[in-house]
């Protein structure tokens, strides 16, 4: 059984060491093991609880679920899911993916948790569980993240490219059937490995690594992930609380059409005392903040973002996309609450938001962070993720 969390036991027999001097972000690992390696840290029973269970704190508080399959070309595909869908999705061929458990469950928090600490990693980890049906899985493909498999249940059939195609890309990227034939990115089929994994069975991908999945029999993975992250984004995450404390940073400056100063040099000039700004901003940096802030990425006790719409930042500018109605509905859950654009249903929230949706019913325009007072006093990451959800549902939009 293995103990809640150590990095260093999912890798066994090879050593961290090892590990990070072979393979770490350079080639693919497979690690035969045990069919009880994995025992007692998450089965299927564990996923349904997982994917209808709320989290505390406001709003929908489940893991980002979604289903994969390969369409009639055999291109990979995936579409956003609620989690009443999944027995049908299931009978229908599809793979479910449910992200987020770590949020969930304390077993895998405790794991996301060492494996940031044991790597040095100063970004978000988290774990995401894929449950098929016989013969269904994931076309062609590569991630821009790096992922450990954990084989729970049954059989996967694994062919993937022994090392990165393409060095640490920025994004995922399913290849056209013309881009397959012209070999994008050095793509060679024959020269890939085929793995069957077994319960027990650890397959370490680096970010790049060509890959496609199919289940043999039912199947139930775990896919233990480190997101993309790179020095732009971690030194603006430094720089932005600094910036933002103006005002005038948290917009861009508008010139309508009568406005005199509408030409190039006048554009240039508008900007320009930001941009000056901004150089004054990255010279005040130091090494040690840095380090600093490096630091206590690394060593954060919390459980990873939660996953699925990109979540505002607190100073970004929402506006409502249309009229709102909204009215009390039942559900499974003991209650949801309706968003309505005249007689179209946009989505549901679970009744406990009904005092927050009636605030942004009657909000036009207002910033992000001010939605924290909606109905009491919310967290913010618990607002944000809310919001994110209502701009993919299309009733907020970014301005």
């Amino acid at each position: 059984m293995i103990a809640p969390g150590p990095l260093r036991q999912l890798l066994a027999p090879v050593s961290l060491d090892e590990f990070v001097e072979r393979y770490w972000e350079r080639r693919a690992l497979f690690i035969p093991g045990a069919a009880d390696k994995l025992a007692g840290l998450f089965d299927l029973d564990s996923f349904y609880r997982a994917v209808g269970e709320a989290r505390p704190g406001l709003g929908r508080r489940r893991p980002y679920v979604k289903a994969g399959y390969r369409d009639a070309d055999g291109e990979h595909r995936e579409v956003d899911v609620q989690p009443s869908q999944i027995p049908a999705l299931l009978d229908a061929g599809m793979t479910i993916q449910a992200e987020g458990l770590e949020a969930i469950d304390p077993r895998l928090h405790a794991l996301c948790i060492d494996t940031r600490r044991e790597l040095g990693v100063p970004g978000d980890v988290d774990v995401a569980c894929f449950v098929s049906p016989h013969d269904s899985g994931y076309g062609l493909h590569f991630d821009a993240t790096t992922m450990w498999i954990l084989q729970i249940e049954g059989e996967k059939v694994w062919r993937y490219s022994p090392a990165p195609a393409l060095e640490f890309p920025t994004h995922n990227y399913v290849p056209r059937a013309t881009e397959r034939d012209a070999r994008i990115h050095g793509l060679d089929e024959s020269a890939h490995v085929e793995q069957v994994l077994r319960p027990g069975d650890v397959l370490y991908l680096p970010p790049g690594i060509w890959h496609r999945v199919r289940a043999r029999g039912h199947s139930v993975h775990l896919s233990l992930t480190i997101r993309p992250t790179d020095f732009l984004a971690f030194a603006t995450g430094v720089l932005a609380p600094r910036v933002l404390a103006d005002p005038l940073w948290r917009r861009l400056p508008s010139l309508p059409a009568t406005s005199q100063a509408r030409t190039d040099d006048g554009i240039a000039a508008s900007l320009g005392a930001r941009l000056a700004e901004l150089r004054a901003a990255v010279n005040a940096l130091t090494e040690s903040e840095l380090a600093a802030a490096w630091r206590a990425r690394v060593e954060r006790d919390g459980p990873a973002r939660a996953l699925g719409p990109k979540a505002p930042a607190p100073e970004q500018v929402l506006v409502r996309a249309r009229p709102l109605r909204f009215s009390l509905g039942q559900g499974d859950d003991g209650g949801s609450v309706l968003l309505l654009h005249g007689s179209t249903v946009l989505g549901s929230l679970p009744a406990d938001v009904i005092d927050f949706v009636r605030a942004l019913a009657g909000a036009e325009r207002f910033v992000a962070r001010e939605a924290t007072r909606w109905g009491g006093e919310h967290d913010w990451d618990d607002v944000a993720e809310l919001l994110a959800e209502l701009v993919q549902l299309g009733v907020l939009r970014p301005e």
